[in-house]
């Protein structure tokens, strides 16, 4: 993709020695590096927590809160909200992605899940609760929804599911460079699924579970947001959430969550 720098086009753009900065872009004039920062942000402190692999267990700590996140690579969005959140909490983070749907089925080479621990019924029942924390797409939304019956079918008493968030059709950080901060130009790439909203919602309901509405926690009078307060882009490829947006949705869908779960 040719890149072309249109100066002066969005807010907080301004120019310096020949360079576009932009006030989220911390201490550096590359782009490629800002996308490394924002990449690499997203999984400051996980050490104080548990990252699953097939070469790491974990162990549940006494006297805390021990809760699973489970996900495709938006389990590591799930972990920021939550964490923010429940900063006292433990948290086991289990990634999925490219993992079979059923158990029964073989495991493909992508698959991150050891020994297929989410249907693993001891190894669930050992956490306070558990964040279902998945983008979806909707030719695979049947088998999400039989995982969040499952873990019901498992009395599995309290989970939070994470719904879907805008998706770029064009990689965001190539859309920022391109058109800078326009929010107008920038909306044109957005796109989301209600279908699979709504069904998370209803299978979540039915379950008893929290069903969590990024929409509903981020928007205002139908307006919603691109960039968290301080500026930071929503995502910084076509989906994943930045850290300070994460952060700022974690803020804003509290309230709810504590709601379910308990207070900090």
């Amino acid at each position: 993709l040719s890149i072309v720098l249109l100066v002066g086009i969005g807010a907080g753009l301004e120019v310096s020695d020949g360079w576009v900065s932009r006030p989220w872009v911390p201490d550096t004039r590359s782009f490629t590096a800002a996308k490394a920062h924002w990449l690499g942000d997203r999984l400051v402190g996980i050490h104080k927590d548990c990252k699953i692999t097939a070469k790491r267990g974990c162990s549940s700590k006494s006297g805390r809160r021990n809760a699973l996140i489970i996900g495709n690579s938006h389990v590591i969005d799930g972990w920021n909200v939550m964490r923010t959140i429940y900063p006292a909490d433990y948290f086991f983070v289990l990634d999925t992605n490219g993992c079979a749907s059923k158990q029964s089925d073989s495991n493909t080479k992508r698959c991150t899940d050891p020994d297929n621990l989410r249907f693993n019924p001891a190894f669930l029942k050992q956490f306070d609760y558990i964040v279902f924390s998945r983008l979806i797409d909707a030719r695979y939304l049947d088998d999400n929804l039989a995982y969040i019956a499952f873990l019901a079918e498992q009395n599995v008493e309290k989970v939070v599911v994470l719904g879907n968030y805008y998706r770029s059709a064009l990689s965001f950080d190539d859309a920022l460079q391109t058109f800078g901060a326009d929010e107008t130009r920038l909306r044109a790439f957005l796109t989301v699924d209600a279908t699979v909203n709504q069904a998370l919602e209803r299978n979540a309901d039915s379950a008893g579970y929290l069903y969590v509405d990024k929409f509903a926690a981020l928007c205002v009078d139908n307006e919603c947001p691109v960039f968290a307060p301080d500026g930071t882009p929503f995502t910084f490829d076509k989906h994943h959430l930045t850290r300070a947006f994460a952060t700022f949705l974690a803020e804003r869908a509290a309230p709810t969550i504590t709601g379910y779960l308990g207070e900090r």
